[in-house]
């Protein structure tokens, strides 16, 4: 367990690291943060015994709450990190379904229907990591995800093959075999799954700033012909070169929000959507 928070508290720090040079996706953070409340809240449920029924019952609504969110989480990331023309309508619909699931599981937990509102969250969380992987295996990457992308495909098809298998004890009859360890080591089972996703995640978003902040030489001209303007010339170049949003303010004497201005002109003006796009665009057009 200290090891999962350990590795799972680490790789926020570098996801917040990254987010602030523009190499991470807020959603990408907001799946991270849902994940590990969700590991504290299961953990904490089977530690601390107590014979309070109350106590107990506010931490399994935490638990399908925080499930359920977790779940409206793992969408969210993937869309944003695939290219889709329709992110934000499906980002829509899996919210929606999210809102909706939370208020039953509040009204399931007013008129004590625990049973009827896990499962329902469980059924939830399971369709919406079905949809994920499929979806992921369906789309094309975007640049900071290409990086990443073969180990991405290959842990889609393994939880699609451990979903199916799941799928079918459970429709055999042996939910014996199958909830039971679960409802029992929920946490450990979390933990678990916390320190793959950070051991393969950390080396990656450091190889993306390492690689960010090597300097760019590039051609003013050429970038001249997005119709990038001499004040975002000079935004630019210590863009490429690592700087954070805050550091460029402070080196040219502009407010914060004038620079993320600047910058969103320039991502506007040369079709890229994070830094790491801009930089590849930039090696292949030196």
């Amino acid at each position: 367990m200290i090891l999962a928070y350990s590795l799972g508290i680490a790789t926020l720090i570098v996801q917040i690291i990254c987010y602030i040079k523009d190499l991470e996706y807020k959603e990408t953070i907001f799946f991270t943060i849902a994940f590990l409340l969700l590991i504290i809240a299961t953990t904490l449920q089977y530690l601390i015994q107590t014979d309070h029924s109350l106590s107990f019952d506010v931490g399994k609504l935490a638990i399908n709450i925080l499930t359920a969110v977790f779940a409206i989480s793992i969408p969210i990331n993937i869309h944003k990190e695939r290219l889709d023309a329709f992110r934000k309508t499906r980002n829509i619909v899996v919210i929606i379904i999210g809102i909706i699931l939370i208020t039953i599981v509040l009204n399931g937990y007013v008129r004590n229907k625990f049973v009827y509102t896990t499962l329902l969250v469980s059924g939830h969380l399971f369709f919406s990591v079905l949809y994920s992987m499929v979806f992921l295996l369906l789309t094309k990457p975007g640049d900071l995800i290409k990086i990443r992308e073969k180990t991405e495909r290959i842990s889609a098809i393994v939880v699609l093959t451990i979903m199916s298998l799941s799928f079918l004890l459970f429709v055999l009859n042996y939910e014996g075999l199958l909830l039971k360890p679960l409802h029992q080591n929920g946490g450990i089972i979390l933990a678990t799954i916390c320190i793959f996703l950070s051991i393969s995640k950390i080396p990656n978003d450091i190889k993306k700033l390492v690689q960010t902040e090597k300097p760019l030489p590039y051609d003013e001209n050429k970038m001249g012909e997005f119709g990038i303007t001499p004040r975002e010339q000079e935004v630019l170049t210590l863009l490429i070169t690592g700087k954070a949003y805050k550091e460029i303010a402070l080196e040219l004497f502009i407010s914060l929000p004038t620079v993320k201005t600047h910058v969103s002109n320039i991502y506007a003006k040369v079709k890229v959507r994070n830094r790491l796009e801009l930089s590849n665009l930039i090696k292949n057009n030196p």
